[in-house]
């Protein structure tokens, strides 16, 4: 894997720090399939993409997520089908909008609670029938709408057939 992008933030206060150890945490978690399926939520996908782009760059970050969360489903029971499980277009979505965010210098907690992860986030960039399509499932879509923040918009960067671990 490359060098990391992003170094942890260690900051004064002890609840962004917490944070921080908690993300490693939910990433390892993902990445050995020991994580309790509880805390495989938003905000527990959101953790385990910042660990992995903090530690080793968006693009190896996304070569691990596409590799973990397809293996940590069936691990916990969730099936990796045309219509449920692990989804392409919103978790390379995702590694884009936190590398975007770790780039800027956003810390951990801000992150958290920044307006482009949020669950609808995506909706800014694509129509819903896109985005639920079997084929953004299956693969990364470019964003149909391009209306997002104004920015510059998702990309993969990744050729898929290189992207497994």
């Amino acid at each position: 894997m490359n060098a990391p992008a992003h170094t942890p933030e260690r900051t004064a206060a002890p609840a962004a720090d917490h944070l921080v150890v908690l993300a490693d945490q939910i990433a390892d978690g993902l990445l050995d399939r020991t994580l309790p399926k509880a805390r495989w939520t938003h905000e527990g996908h959101l953790l385990a993409c910042i660990a992995l782009v903090r530690r080793h760059g968006p693009a190896d970050a996304l070569r691990a997520l596409r590799g973990a969360i397809p293996l940590y489903n069936e691990a916990t029971g969730v099936a990796n089908t045309l219509d449920s499980g692990y989804h392409d277009t919103i978790t390379v979505y995702f590694v884009w909008a936190i590398d975007r965010l770790l780039t800027a210098g956003v810390t951990t907690p801000a992150i958290v609670s920044d307006p482009s992860v949020e669950r609808t986030a995506l909706l800014g960039w694509w129509d819903r029938d896109t985005l639920m399509s079997r084929a953004a499932r299956a693969a990364w879509l470019a964003p149909t709408t391009g209306g997002g923040d104004g920015g510059p918009i998702p990309t993969e960067w990744l050729r898929p057939e290189l992207s497994a671990i």
